[in-house]
């Protein structure tokens, strides 16, 4: 046999084992993001340090409020979602309320976990308070992550059911990270009749966009080599595309006030993309950046600021 041709012959095999490797990693890494888990199980030990900040005492802050959160009475609620899963939410019911926020939690989190340390806040400020488990996370039933695409239209489920249940003259969003981005997309599917105002703390402009940044950063891989090859096969393995719901496009388009907050030293998700959501918002709007703050560690790092904003937002939406 010519040699030329065992090259070929070589060159061919090799190709072909190449694409199944790749194929293969592909569908590994969408059933580990897009699948129910633990954020340590995706995550490892040393790529947490790289976006997560040095520990300055937020961990024990957040620990301590779960702690005492959990003792508060509540009332367990359930919806069923649009495609019949059953969410779970925590309701606490403030003195002469006028008002509820419905508090959503980030990637990996529960409501209980994400949001002890300001629901108190919320509560001694006249808020009724629920804390949702998203879909995938926490009590809630499901296995694949929505990443704010499927858990805004589960909030609309909330929304209704607190109409019924819960009825009040105004009704705010509040979420943290991936909760954060799931508040803002919720806005294409609410009026501003509806909900009052949201609070936005270190969301994301995308999920597509963010799994870029994270490959970038982190990995230190070429998004394009992988990312592209992920939203393919999330079509169908999640059901979803990551890339078409853009919190951009749709705060674009609302007449919901936001109130952005993020901290300038967040290495996982990038204060640049508030600024991004910040620049594309319609409605009216206030961006509140917190120096050093890491992701999701601005009330820890400015907790009254942070408080004395939120009033200062509310009161304006309810004028």
């Amino acid at each position: 046999m010519q040699w030329w041709l065992i090259l070929i012959i070589v060159l061919a095999a090799a190709a072909v084992i190449g694409v199944a490797l790749y194929a293969a990693l592909v569908a590994r890494l969408t059933k580990k993001y897009f699948t129910r888990h633990r954020f340590s199980e995706t995550t490892s030990r040393r790529d947490r340090k790289k976006i997560m900040t040095a520990d300055g005492g937020y961990r024990a802050f957040m620990h301590a409020a779960v702690e005492r959160f959990s003792a508060v009475p509540c009332e367990r609620m359930e919806v069923k979602s649009v495609d019949g899963l059953k969410l779970i939410g925590r309701f606490y019911r403030a003195e002469n309320a006028d008002k509820t926020v419905i508090c959503v939690h980030g990637y990996c989190g529960t409501g209980l976990r994400d949001m002890s340390a300001i629901a108190p806040f919320f509560l001694q400020n006249g808020f009724n308070v629920l804390l949702v488990d998203n879909r995938a996370h926490g009590e809630s039933e499901g296995n694949i992550i929505g990443y704010g695409v499927l858990d805004s239209l589960d909030v609309t489920v909330w929304i209704n059911a607190l109409k019924t249940a819960h009825p009040v003259k105004s009704t705010f969003l509040y979420g943290i990270s991936m909760g954060a981005a799931t508040a803002m997309m919720t806005a294409q599917y609410v009026r501003r009749d509806e909900i009052a105002g949201i609070i936005a703390d270190c969301g994301f402009t995308s999920i597509y966009e963010e799994f870029c940044y994270l490959y970038r950063t982190v990995a230190h891989v070429s998004p394009w080599i992988i990312v592209p090859a992920i939203r393919r096969r999330a079509k169908k393995f999640a059901g979803y595309d990551i890339k078409t719901t853009d919190a951009r496009e749709i705060l674009a388009k609302t007449d919901i006030p936001v109130m952005f907050v993020h901290g300038d030293a967040d290495k996982f998700v990038p204060v640049a993309m508030t600024e991004q959501n910040c620049r594309a918002c319609a409605s009216e709007h206030s961006i509140f950046e917190v120096s050093g703050a890491g992701h999701a560690e601005c009330y820890f790092s400015r907790k009254p600021e942070y408080e004395k904003r939120v009033l200062a937002f509310v009161a304006d939406c309810m004028q």
